[in-house]
């Protein structure tokens, strides 16, 4: 991969690769709601206009994800996925596995039947994994 660097604050880095339509992003501390909101409507915002269908989001040293800020995710960004086909991995921590956040998120996609299942998320604890299977075929 040859990732270039879109964003680096604070809170996230985001690094792509065009060539083979790949985004990376790594949260690098927890945001408070705001926060959170305006960065991953950036990297979505960046997904959309060009076409990314492989998406890492690194999320092991955000610790939690707010009520408020899932039903946002799966009511404001969810529907902007159901028509293309793009995988989502999420790397979290041992401990996020106890905060089910992400699960949530997860489940939520799955059960909606609305969605034609072009979007895919999966949650991963180690990177490589990830990375297998963003690039897997099915």
């Amino acid at each position: 991969m040859n990732l270039r660097q879109l964003i680096a604050s604070e809170f996230v880095t985001v690094e792509v690769d065009l060539d083979t339509s790949f985004l990376q992003t790594t949260w690098l501390q927890q945001p408070d709601s705001a926060q959170f909101r305006e960065q991953l409507q950036r990297v979505i915002d960046y997904i959309l206009t060009h076409q990314i269908n492989k998406t890492l989001f690194d999320t092991r040293a955000r610790a939690y994800l707010e009520i408020a800020d899932q039903n946002w995710v799966i009511r404001e960004i969810f529907p902007l996925f159901k028509e293309r086909a793009v995988r989502f991995a999420y790397l979290i921590s041992p401990m996020a596995l106890e905060a089910l956040d992400v699960f949530r998120i997860q489940f939520a996609l799955e059960t909606d039947d609305s969605s034609t299942k072009k979007m895919q998320i999966k949650l991963f604890l180690y990177k490589d994994e990830a990375l297998q299977w963003l690039w897997q075929t099915e």
